[in-house]
Order: structure tokens, then C-alpha cells, then sequence
């Protein structure tokens, strides 16, 4: 099965970034073929990153921990609802079975 995914990019005080600099392949471990590519960030996408984040720390420490816990909550949601595809990727991307990445996807879980 050949199965080419999206570009991988940085995420960065809430939006993706565009990929300008050097890449890496990401090789499918079941039959060696490229299946995407991640960024090499560079200290300064990482100095971004970090600025962004202590940022964002301001107000979100703010949040009484109710609300907080519920965006985890909405988060695991997700994860439950959308175990099959997580699953798919896992074993795209890792080789595991598919009974495998169900299980690791499951396990995380709880």
C-alpha cells in the first residue's frame, strides 16, 4: 500500500509555518519509501516557538483549572473518536500492525 502523507510543518503561536528551510524524509519502515517530510527547524524557529508559548502561558494560566481540564477532556474525545485513522497512521508511519497501533492508540487513552 503506498500512502503519501502531507508535509509535516512547525506549529507556531497557532498557526502553521511554511517550510523554508532543509528538509528530512520520513521513510516508510515497511517498504522504504518516502511518505512525507519533516522540517529541520533552525534555533531561531525554536526561539519562536518558545517566545510564543511563554506568550500563551500569560492567559491560559490564568483559566480557572475547570475550564482548563476541559479542553483535555474535549482532547481525549478526539482521540476516541477518531481511533481508526490515528491507528492508520501509526502504521504507516511506525510498521506496527493494525491491531498493534489500535492498542497503542487505546492505551494512551487511559
Amino acid at each position: 500500500m503506498e500512502q503519501q502523507l502531507n508535509e509535516v510543518r512547525n506549529y507556531i503561536a497557532g498557526k502553521f509555518t511554511k517550510n523554508g528551510h532543509k528538509t528530512l524524509d520520513v521513510i516508510s519502515p515497511s517498504d522504504g519509501k518516502k511518505i512525507s517530510t519533516v522540517p529541520l527547524s533552525t534555533i531561531a524557529d525554536l526561539d519562536e516557538a518558545v517566545k510564543s508559548a511563554k506568550e500563551a502561558f500569560k492567559s491560559w494560566s490564568v483559566i480557572p483549572i475547570k475550564e482548563r481540564v476541559q479542553v483535555f477532556y474535549r482532547y481525549k474525545t478526539l482521540l476516541e473518536k477518531n481511533v481508526k485513522e490515528l491507528a492508520e497512521l501509526t502504521h504507516i508511519e511506525n510498521g506496527k500492525t493494525m491491531d498493534e497501533s489500535v492498542a497503542e492508540i487505546e492505551k494512551a487513552l487511559s
